[in-house]
C-alpha cells in the first residue's frame, strides 16, 4: 500500500502548481467485528518502503534462486515449524479481527503448516530434472526460478491465502512479495466495514 499524494491542480493547464504537492499517509485501523470496537491502527507503507522491499526481494532471489531444493525443504519445515510454535496467537489474531470462530482459527493455522511440510516433502523430487524424448543425445526439461512473484490476496483466509501461494514458490526457488487485496466485503457479518489491510 501506499500513502496519497494530493497535488494542487492548476485549471488552465492540468500541471501541478509548484510547491503545493503534499503527501498524506493513511493510517488503517482493524476492527473487532463483534463489538464494532477498533482494535489497532497501522500506517500505510510508504513509497520508499515498497522500494526497499522490492530491493530486498530482487537480491533474495538472486540468492534463493541457487539454493539446493533440499535446503529450500528445511527452510519450509521451519516455517511450518513457526506456524505450530504460534498457533494459538496466530488464531486468535484472525478470530478478533475477523470474527471468525476460533475452531476455524486453529484449522486455518494448521492447514498453512501442513502445506509447508507437503512442499518440504515433495518438492526436491517434483523439482528434478526430466528426461525429454528427442532427437538430441541428451534432452531434459528443467524446472528453473522465475525470480521475484507479485501476489495480490484477499483476508478472508488470512494465513491460507499467502501459505498456499508461498510454501510452492519459495520450494521452487522463487521469492513472493504479497500486497493484499484493496477490498473485501463479507456478507455475512453486518458489523465488518470494507477497508485496506495493512
Amino acid at each position: 500500500m501506499t500513502g496519497t499524494t494530493v497535488r494542487a491542480m492548476d485549471p488552465r493547464g492540468g500541471e501541478a502548481l509548484a510547491g503545493e504537492a503534499t503527501t498524506k499517509t493513511a493510517k488503517v485501523t482493524t476492527i473487532d467485528p463483534s463489538s464494532g470496537q477498533p482494535l489497532a491502527d497501522y500506517d500505510e507503507t510508504s513509497r520508499e518502503e515498497i522500494d526497499a522491499m522490492l530491493d530486498r526481494a530482487h537480491d533474495a532471489a538472486a540468492a534463493w534462486r541457487w539454493t539446493a531444493p533440499a535446503a529450500r525443504a528445511v527452510a519450509l519445515r521451519r516455517l511450518a515449524a513457526a506456524f505450530h510454535h504460534k498457533r494459538s496467537e496466530l488464531a486468535l489474531l484472525a478470530t478478533s479481527e475477523m470474527g471468525k470462530p476460533l475452531t476455524e482459527s486453529l484449522a486455518e493455522v494448521d492447514k498453512c503448516a501442513s502445506a509447508c511440510n507437503w512442499f518440504a516433502q515433495h518438492a526436491p523430487a517434483m523439482l528434478e530434472p526430466v528426461p525429454a524424448d528427442t532427437h538430441a543425445l541428451r534432452a531434459e526439461v528443467l524446472f528453473e526460478p522465475l525470480g521475484v512473484l507479485f501476489a495480490i490476496m484477499p483476508w478472508n483466509f488470512p494465513y491460507w491465502q499467502v501459505a498456499r501461494a508461498l510454501a510452492p514458490a519459495l520450494a521452487a526457488g522463487n521469492v513472493v512479495v504479497l500486497k493484499h487485496a484493496p477490498y473485501v466485503i463479507s456478507f455475512t457479518t453486518p458489523a465488518f466495514t470494507t477497508g485496506f489491510c495493512p
